[in-house]
């Protein structure tokens, strides 16, 4: 792995690790609010069950989406474990954070495009 992925690889593992930090504190952002904003904009859609799922399981859903992306992200900086498999799940929350939150939230399309270019670049380069 040359020098500019290897870099690439543990920007993208510290952004993760921040924002898996950020779901365990309302300072950074508000995770639960987030889920709201998702169920309400996703009415008498097909997303509607996953968001009201969401939303109603949210005491243990967002401690698993945090320390799932502070795991992964840790995984990735530290260039060290199961990097591949932590490169596929983050491609799979991405895809499923796009889904549910582009109604409420469509800046997710630039912000979370860009991300999951440099996971795909990422896991195409391991």
């Amino acid at each position: 792995m040359n020098r500019i992925t290897l870099s690439l690889q543990r920007l993208i593992g510290v952004l993760f690790l921040i924002a898996g930090i950020g779901k365990f504190s309302t300072a950074i952002e508000d995770p639960y609010l987030v889920l709201e904003q998702a169920r309400i904009s996703n009415l008498h859609t097909w997303l509607a069950p996953l968001s009201a799922f969401a939303v109603v399981q949210e005491k243990w859903l967002i401690p698993l989406i945090g320390t799932t992306m502070i795991l992964t992200g840790i995984a990735l900086l530290a260039n060290r474990g199961p990097v591949r498999l932590s490169i596929i799940i983050l491609i799979c929350m991405v895809i499923l954070f796009v889904m549910m939150l582009w109604r409420a939230y469509p800046q997710i399309f630039i912000i979370d495009g860009l991300i999951i270019t440099a996971l795909f670049y990422l896991l195409r380069k391991r």
